[in-house]
């Protein structure tokens, strides 16, 4: 995202939560963090940028929750599994999409055993870990 897309967006969570520059600037006191109307016009007309602090603070001010969706950064899409999970466990989750809802119950149940179990749980072998590397 632009600086200029940063500013506008902090511009318009501001005028949307009805508060002038003054009253943000006071309400960030709440958080610790002097500023300036000056440096808050700054940051709304693109000329600077708040540091993580003063951002979160300022969302918080707004009522920002989901900051990432809020400034534009658009999240992975999620069903490309590619950018999360390894080709096996792509595999797993598409093998359980395909089943129906008695499929994928019956699939959590037998999960749930394997891992109670304890016999195939993930343990942290030290010779394993040695022939990895």
């Amino acid at each position: 995202m632009s600086r200029s897309s940063i500013a506008e967006t902090l511009k318009s969570k501001r005028k949307d939560a009805g508060l002038t520059v003054d009253a943000v600037c006071k309400r960030l006191e709440e958080y610790d963090i002097r500023l300036s109307k000056n440096s808050m016009y700054n940051y709304e007309s693109g000329y600077r940028q708040p540091d993580a602090d003063t951002l979160m603070a300022l969302c918080e001010i707004y009522e920002i929750v989901d900051i990432l969706d809020t400034f534009g950064y658009k999240s992975k899409d999620l069903s490309d599994l590619s950018c999360i999970l390894a080709p096996d466990e792509q595999q797993l989750v598409e093998n359980y999409r395909s089943l129906n809802r008695q499929g994928q119950e019956a699939t959590r149940q037998h999960m749930e055993l394997l891992v109670e179990s304890k016999r195939y749980k993930k343990s942290f072998d030290i010779p394993n870990l040695a022939k990895e590397a």
